[in-house]
């Protein structure tokens, strides 16, 4: 095999063999470009190919063969929940109070009670910090996670004795909330006329109340 080498500007061009044209304007051209012409024509001068007859199609795709190699393709199965971090999710702080207007106050730590408070009591009601989280089941209702502000302290819907109960959970703060919660800690929120309801996702037909 021939490799001949000119200069765009010249009209002379041999007759057989691969012709290398090599071009003086560099403009919009890449390190890269550059990296892969040296890597073939170093593996073009361990090349043996007779140049008594002009070169084939299967001729070239032999030359493009020893030039390039197959890497194989591997495909990987990826986990949705290893993406769900890349951002945080969204979340609101807010208070409750129900149809009495009783509010939900802190008490002993790992238990809520819902009291009227009035006055300097005001300060007593627990915020809560809604986190909008991920559910397929259905698109109509509103999956959210609550925590007890600063507190890192969760609702979650249980089986005890049972039937479903209401608890606080003690989660880590450098991995909660995340968008994917267990199901445990989602509650579906509903707005009906100005008032809102959480139903358990993990027990259906199931509400936070007072």
């Amino acid at each position: 095999m021939k490799c001949c080498f000119q200069d765009l500007n010249n009209s002379y061009l041999e007759e057989e063999g691969i012709q290398l044209q090599i071009s003086h304007q560099l403009h919009n051209k890449s390190l890269s470009h550059f990296v892969s012409v040296i890597v073939a024509l170093e593996k073009l001068k361990k090349i043996s190919v007779p140049c008594s007859l002009p070169l084939q199609g299967d001729d070239l795709m032999n030359v493009f063969h020893c030039i390039f190699e197959e890497e194989p393709i591997i495909l990987e199965k990826c986990d949705d929940n290893a993406f769900v971090h890349d951002a945080p999710p969204r979340s609101l702080d807010c208070k409750f109070q129900d149809i009495n207007q009783k509010s939900l106050v802190l008490y002993n730590s790992y238990e809520l009670r819902a009291l009227h408070l009035n006055g300097t009591s005001v300060n007593q009601q627990a915020v809560f910090r809604m986190t909008f989280v991920q559910e397929d089941e259905d698109i109509t209702k509103i999956p959210v996670a609550l925590c007890i502000k600063e507190k890192n302290l969760y609702l979650s819907c249980v089986m005890k004795d049972g039937k479903p109960t209401l608890q606080l959970e003690m989660l880590d703060p450098k991995v909660y909330p995340k968008k994917r919660m267990e199901k445990r800690f989602v509650f579906n929120k509903t707005e009906i006329k100005k008032k809102v309801e959480f139903e358990s996702s993990q027990f259906p037909n199931w509400y936070i109340s007072t």
